[in-house]
């Protein structure tokens, strides 16, 4: 079936006009590095302040942030870097724990972030970064550190991957709607369960 130049641009959506947050600024640009230097500089800081450069968390923010700036390709393109930054240089976990990590990973969607957030976990708790009173709320410290330095250049950077204004609560209702509908909201729990799960047994 042919198309005519109308229906195929109705189809692809060539003639769409840039939504205004997307279009180039450099004004708006200043004000995404400026915000973005912010929000990377208050948490390490402070991590730098509270427990030194040298620390666990100090290194693992600055190592996600690198991983972040400097690796293209997606997530298969990043995970061999972590592999030999977190198992080879800083020993923050085991080579068989980060293969646990990465079979977790490829259970889920977003392998990525299951990952990172798996190295962080099992990191913080060997190396009891809070510690060995609170292994745990150590490890689920470090998971959020390296989760939110390994995202936030990315949702600095590419603002137009998000609809404009963020995320609505109209927008995500339909969504749990379905899930509950379908009955996906209790196996994300149980998915949720599984990570802390296999991340407490492979610090063990």
């Amino acid at each position: 079936m042919a198309l005519t130049p109308g229906e195929m641009d109705w189809l692809i959506g060539d003639t769409t006009p840039t939504p205004p947050h997307a279009r180039w600024s450099p004004a708006r640009m200043a004000t995404v590095l400026a915000v973005g230097a912010a929000l990377w500089l208050a948490p390490m800081g402070a991590l730098v302040a509270w427990q030194g450069w040298d620390s666990t968390l100090a290194q693992m923010g600055w190592f996600f942030t690198k991983a972040a700036l400097l690796t293209f390709g997606g997530a298969y393109a990043v995970l061999p870097y972590v592999y030999q930054g977190a198992v080879e240089h800083f020993a923050w976990l085991t080579g068989v724990q980060m293969i646990d990590g990465l079979a977790l990973g490829e259970t889920t969607p977003g392998p990525l972030i299951m990952v990172v957030a798996f190295v962080g976990f099992v990191g913080g708790w060997a190396h009891q970064v809070l510690g060995p009173d609170a292994q745990f709320l150590g490890a689920a410290l470090a998971a959020t550190v390296v989760t939110r330095f390994i995202f936030l250049p990315f949702l600095q950077l590419h603002p137009g991957r998000w609809p404009a204004g963020g995320i609505h609560p109209w927008q995500v209702a339909p969504d749990r709607a379905t899930d509950r509908h379908h009955g996906i909201g209790g196996w994300r729990d149980r998915q949720s369960c599984s990570f802390f799960h296999s991340a407490y047994r492979s610090a063990h």
